[in-house]
């Protein structure tokens, strides 16, 4: 074990002198091939080296941790739920399509009446189609990404839409088997990211065109145009909605969690063993409630709908689309045709077999 930390030690020497940190005193010692161990035992009495030594430790450990937290279910989990969301996307577009047709006939009801000049519909069914194609053509780029990913251990930097290179604790080829787990759920991000982001381009492209009262040749190449160079506008809407859609969207408690969470103790982060995991799991219970029959009580909706403010019509297509979703899952569950795993416990497992019942 020592001489892994005495390697661990040098190679933090090594990148700490480029970045022109001065050295401890006993680099020279060992520059010089010296006693190394005795050199290594001799630094750790040096306040500066044994911070180092912690915080390699540190490192090495969370990376090991977390890779094994990361791994199995966490991996199938979130690969389904990151391939089920472009198709969750296109329902809600449909039920946002629906809720636009009465919303916007009330909007020229509500004009007719006051003398105020109201808008008209904002969604269009084609939307749809054109989200469908764009998720496709994101597919594509997704996977060439993810295969970068799988081949050079890259990071999918999600906030830049690219993936880049990072250190990892564990140098070579164990730190690449180690963090096996984490680069799966990169490619996860590196796939599905262009999926969600090109949808909801093709989708606002066709959109915009409408709005605009083209129609044929002229909105088919406009819609040609949008697609191939986006304004600044479209595309940080759809990096948003893409970000949005993997849970990674910026979150003010999460960020304050963190911040207290890295705090360093001697060199160790302890309280990552409390909480490994921040901004995913306070994102779920956001997108989820979004989606949930609450939603329907989301001061935010019942503003939109006060103001005949058309957003409103996308907010009540997720809300029946999650609450459909909802219902039936709560139908299936009291006709018991969803029972979930059997008990732990044996007689009680027997029992649940003897009623019939199946995982």
């Amino acid at each position: 074990a020592i001489d892994e930390l005495f390697n661990l030690w040098e190679l933090q020497r090594k990148v700490d002198k480029l970045k022109g940190i001065p050295e401890p005193a006993i680099s020279e010692t060992i520059a010089k091939g010296g006693a190394g161990k005795q050199a290594l035992l001799a630094g750790m009495k040096d306040p500066q080296v044994a911070q180092r030594i912690r915080e390699t430790i540190n490192d090495v450990f969370y990376e090991i941790y977390y890779n094994g937290l990361l791994g199995g279910k966490a991996i199938v989990r979130n690969t389904i739920s990151n391939a089920l969301r472009p198709f969750a996307n296109m329902l809600e577009t449909v039920a946002a399509v629906a809720a636009d047709i009465p919303l916007s006939a009330g909007r020229k009801l509500y004009g007719a009446i006051t003398g105020t000049p109201q808008v008209g519909r904002q969604y269009f069914t084609r939307e749809v189609i054109h989200e469908a194609i764009g998720s496709w053509r994101g597919l594509q780029d997704g996977v060439r990404l993810a295969l970068k990913v799988l081949k050079t251990g890259e990071r999918y930097n999600i906030g830049y839409a690219a993936t880049e290179k990072v250190r990892s604790a564990i140098p070579g080829v164990p730190g690449r088997v180690i963090n096996w787990a984490s680069t799966a759920m990169d490619m996860g991000d590196a796939l599905f990211y262009p999926v969600l982001q090109q949808g909801y381009l093709h989708k606002i492209a066709y959109r915009i065109t409408r709005l605009e009262k083209l129609k044929g040749a002229a909105l088919l190449d406009r819609v040609a145009e949008l697609k191939a160079a986006p304004n600044l506008k479209m595309m940080v809407e759809a990096d948003k909605k893409a970000i949005e859609g993997l849970f990674r969207e910026p979150n003010a408690f999460a960020d304050v969690i963190m911040k207290v969470r890295d705090k360093r103790i001697l060199g160790f982060e302890p309280l990552r063993l409390i909480v490994p995991f921040v901004k995913v799991p306070s994102n779920i219970p956001r997108y989820g409630l979004a989606r949930s029959p609450l939603a329907i009580f989301n001061p935010k909706l019942i503003e939109n709908l006060a103001k005949n403010n058309p957003e409103a019509a996308e907010q009540l297509g997720r809300w029946a689309i999650g609450s459909a979703i909802a219902a039936t899952l709560a139908t299936f569950v009291v006709q018991g045709n969803i029972t979930g795993p059997p008990p732990r416990d044996k007689s009680e497992r027997d029992r649940w077999y003897r009623e019939g019942k199946q995982p």
